[in-house]
């Protein structure tokens, strides 16, 4: 019965916040799940090591090839395309990944022996906070940004928010885990987090 309760609080905030119809699995809070936080589970609490998605923007520096090097888009095929290259996947792999994907394809294509290539964030793909905010919605996302933070972009919670949990799914994860406010757990890019009410 509570299970239904709360696929019914689910719902009704996900219409509130007019989330666009993305589902959401809920992983409650149980003893491993908390060891897992506590450990510093890959993926919960290490959002720097984020991998690109649709939507980020990169910098290319290609020395000695001013023509290649330049602000590439990721599209919505999870791939970035270079000049006399081509495209290059860049969605669910890290800066360093896609660096040495660009290397290895400038050797392949015989442009140049020994490429020295250097990738960098120019902006990211925002962070969504839903439930109960002043102002859900879709926000840009900066570095250092954590759940406390989060909440404060989106003008603070309101009078129905549990203020002890939140629920965050990380960017392309297909559940959502419970965490405790207090642990200012840090997001990252496409994050999205969702402040549940209180039961009164």
């Amino acid at each position: 019965m509570k299970q239904v309760w709360r696929l019914i609080i689910a719902v009704a905030v996900l219409s509130v916040a007019a989330c666009g119809g993305n589902p959401y699995n809920t992983v409650p809070m149980t003893a491993s799940s908390v060891a897992g936080y506590d450990a510093g589970k890959p993926g919960l609490d290490k959002p720097a090591d984020f991998t690109l998605g649709s939507g980020d923007r990169i910098r290319v520096t290609i020395f000695g090839a001013d023509q290649l090097s330049g602000e590439y888009d990721v599209d919505l095929g999870g791939s970035i395309s270079l000049p006399l290259i081509g495209p290059v996947p860049a969605a669910g792999k890290t800066l360093d990944q896609v660096k040495i994907a660009i290397t290895q394809r400038l050797r392949e294509k015989n442009l140049m022996n020994d490429p020295q290539v250097s990738t960098a964030m120019v902006s990211a793909r925002p962070f969504y906070i839903l439930g109960e905010v002043q102002k859900p919605g879709e926000y840009p996302y900066h570095g250092g940004l954590n759940i406390i933070s989060a909440i404060a972009t989106a003008s603070g919670f309101t009078y129905r928010a549990d203020q002890d949990y939140v629920f965050v799914r990380r960017a392309g994860q297909p559940d959502e885990i419970k965490v405790p406010l207090a642990s200012a757990l840090p997001l990252g890019p496409g994050d999205i987090v969702r402040i549940p009410s209180r039961e009164f």
